[in-house]
C-alpha cells in the first residue's frame, strides 16, 4: 500500500517541477520577443508617449484622476506606478508592465491549456499566443490592453483549474482576476 502513495507523491513532485520548468521557459521566450519594444528609443504608439509622461508625472507626486486623467481603466494608472517603481524609475522603466503582461499571458495561456489538453498541447498554445502579432501588439506598449489579456486570460486558467477541483478560494481567485481585468481596460 506504501508504494503506490509514493510513486504517486514522486510523480506529482516530477509534475509540478516540469510544469514550473516549462513556465520559466516560455516566459522567457516572451521576455526575449519583447525586448526590442522595451529598449526602443522611439515610442511605439501615441499611447506610449501619454502613459509614459503620466509615469513621469506619477513620479513627481502627481495623483491619478485627481490631478492625472487617464482613458483607460482606474486599475491601469496604479499598475504603471508599480512597473515604474520595479524598473528603477529609469526612462523605460514603465516599459516592465508590458513586459511582465506578456510573460504573464504566456504562462497563464500555458496553464489553461495543461486543463484541457497534454503538456505538449499547452507548450504549443501558448508559444502561438505569445507569438501571436496581436497579442505581441497588445503587450509591447504601455497601454492597458496586455495586462487586462493577463488578467482575463488567468480568470480562464483559473477557472478551468475550478471545473476539475470547485473551492471557494478558486472561485474568488476567478472573480477577482476578471473584475481586474475590467478595472484596466473596460
Amino acid at each position: 500500500m506504501a508504494r503506490p502513495v509514493a510513486a504517486e507523491r514522486t510523480r506529482a513532485a516530477t509534475d509540478r517541477r516540469t510544469w514550473w520548468i516549462d513556465a520559466a521557459v516560455l516566459a522567457g521566450i516572451a521576455v526575449v520577443l519583447r525586448i526590442p519594444a522595451y529598449v526602443a528609443s522611439r515610442h511605439l504608439t501615441y499611447d506610449d508617449g501619454f502613459f509614459g509622461l503620466s509615469a513621469i508625472e506619477m513620479r513627481d507626486g502627481v495623483v491619478p484622476f485627481r490631478d492625472l486623467f487617464s482613458p483607460q481603466g482606474p486599475l491601469h494608472l496604479p499598475l504603471l506606478y508599480v512597473a515604474d517603481l520595479v524598473g528603477l524609475r529609469t526612462t523605460n522603466a514603465p516599459r516592465v508592465l508590458p513586459m511582465v503582461a506578456g510573460a504573464v499571458v504566456t504562462v497563464v495561456t500555458y496553464a489553461a491549456g495543461q486543463r484541457i489538453t497534454s503538456r505538449l498541447g499547452a507548450i504549443v498554445a501558448a508559444v502561438l499566443v505569445t507569438t501571436s502579432g496581436s497579442v505581441l501588439f497588445t503587450t509591447t506598449g504601455i497601454a492597458s490592453d496586455g495586462p487586462a489579456l493577463a488578467f482575463a486570460i488567468g480568470a480562464a486558467a483559473v477557472a478551468f483549474g475550478y471545473t476539475q477541483t470547485p473551492t471557494s478560494p478558486r472561485a474568488v481567485a476567478a472573480g477577482a482576476l476578471l473584475g481586474a481585468a475590467v478595472a484596466a481596460k473596460a
